[in-house]
């Protein structure tokens, strides 16, 4: 009798034990019921609970996994740029390289509408391999973030034939020809999607006041870093505009010209545009970071903020080429060193702005006012206006959804065959009180 009730006692006390590791597969599920909990309970008149449509993709909130915020809030800019997200999803071939595998996980979490919220611990490992900047749980720079994710897919992505050589639209000029050369250079390195999207090109320009000596060196960038704070005239600067124009001022060299020996003066100058155009304001100022508002528009036209007319580095066929979107932007709070940041995406779903903070989302109601009027917005992304392709959205739905189920399916077998070799090895081992794999003790007596 004594050894019946043994048994059942250790069954009963197995089974409990079982139950308890099972409920742990269903941790983040009830975390993110928490989330909706805390969602449906904070909304006020400008916010709408994004969770009661449950058609609606791409409204997925990330776990801050400690000091994370600026990497949530970096990779929801990154994910709501349509166009890198369709060439990954729908038209890359290439499936060698860590980055590009953990990314496109992380895009399919990211958009399927079966999610709510996720992590990105794997792609921040990955991350963190590629550029050690990202180890650790410190707090670190989102545009840093940014231009590191869109190097290592750079470096996973990129084509083995060139055959975007730029071709010369005017033979006469100088300048072009010059800019052939540079390009031809540089896109033996950067021969990629991200190069396609993110990369334009700066014209510097060194002259002489006294004599024609002039000499123009051309430079990639993938983003535009202005100042917000005028240091000559010790004042801020409060518009896009304005931005720009202190960016491409002129200022003093401290060489001479090589040819009279006169100043020289040398200028910034925007001379060819990417597709996304990534600006990102320089609030930091005597250790001191600068909260107040630096207008920028939702609509931009490239003629009326630049002192020459830049030109698009891969021309497009539509009718307003030259008219840049906000396609999202990331907010600051905090001070130079610390702080939390937020992010705000323009869904291209639906069109509509949303706030991502961390694991929470809300849907913006006024844009104007919402959007275009926050004084603690350090980084913008505007996009060339192609709306017309926009075409495979039905696509992108069916291969999140389907994909994201196939990751959970996986991972629910690897949990579950993990919990079978447990209890059969519990039940193996109940009478000899023996250690398991983890460590903990086995129950019976």
């Amino acid at each position: 009798m004594k050894k019946i009730s043994e048994k059942k006692r250790n069954k009963k006390e197995d089974s409990k034990r079982i139950k308890e590791e099972m409920s742990q597969i269903f941790i983040k599920e009830q975390k993110q019921n928490d989330v909706k909990k805390n969602l449906n309970s904070n909304l006020n008149d400008k916010y709408i609970n994004y969770i009661e449509d449950n058609n609606k993709y791409g409204f997925v909130g990330l776990y801050n996994l400690g000091n994370t915020c600026y990497m949530n809030s970096s990779l929801q800019i990154l994910k709501n740029i349509y166009p890198l997200t369709k060439y990954i999803l729908l038209e890359n071939k290439i499936e060698e390289g860590i980055i590009i595998k953990e990314y496109t996980n992380l895009l399919y979490k990211l958009i399927s509408k079966n999610n709510i919220s996720t992590e990105a611990s794997e792609f921040k490992e990955a991350l963190s391999r590629y550029d050690d900047y990202f180890f650790g749980y410190e707090q670190k720079d989102c545009i840093k973030c940014i231009i590191s994710v869109l190097s290592a897919l750079n470096m996973d992505l990129k084509r083995k034939e060139i055959k975007n050589y730029y071709e010369i639209i005017n033979e006469n000029d100088e300048e072009e020809i010059k800019f052939k050369q540079s390009y031809n250079k540089i896109i033996k390195n950067k021969n990629s999607i991200i190069f396609d999207l993110f990369f334009g090109f700066l014209k510097l320009l060194n002259k002489c006041r006294n004599c024609d000596y002039k000499k123009v060196v051309f430079q990639c960038f993938n983003y535009l870093d202005l100042s917000v704070f005028d240091i000559d005239k010790n004042k801020k600067i409060n518009n896009l505009e304005d931005c720009i124009k202190y960016y491409e001022r002129e200022i003093k060299s401290e060489f001479k010209c090589e040819k009279c020996g006169g100043e020289i003066i040398m200028k910034n100058i925007i001379y060819k545009l990417p597709k996304i155009l990534i600006i990102c304001f320089n609030r930091v100022y005597n250790n001191e970071h600068l909260n107040h508002l630096v207008k920028y528009p939702e609509k931009f036209n490239p003629i009326d903020y630049f002192s020459e007319k830049p030109k698009l580095l891969f021309p497009s066929n539509t009718k307003e080429e030259n008219l840049y979107s906000l396609n999202g932007l990331i907010i600051h709070y905090g001070t130079a060193y610390s702080g939390h940041k937020i992010s705000f995406c323009k869904n291209f779903f639906n069109d509509n702005w949303y706030e991502f903070n961390d694991n929470s989302i809300y849907s913006i109601n006024y844009i104007k006012n919402e959007i275009l009027n926050l004084k603690h917005a350090f980084l913008l992304v505007y996009e060339i206006n192609q709306k017309e392709l926009y075409n495979n959205l039905e696509e992108i739905k069916t291969k999140c959804d389907d994909n994201y189920t196939n990751i959970n399916y996986k991972n629910l077998i690897n949990i579950n065959k993990k919990i079978k070799r447990k209890k059969k090895y519990n039940n193996n081992n109940i009478i000899n009180n023996k250690k398991n794999p983890d460590g903990d003790y086995l129950y019976g007596s």
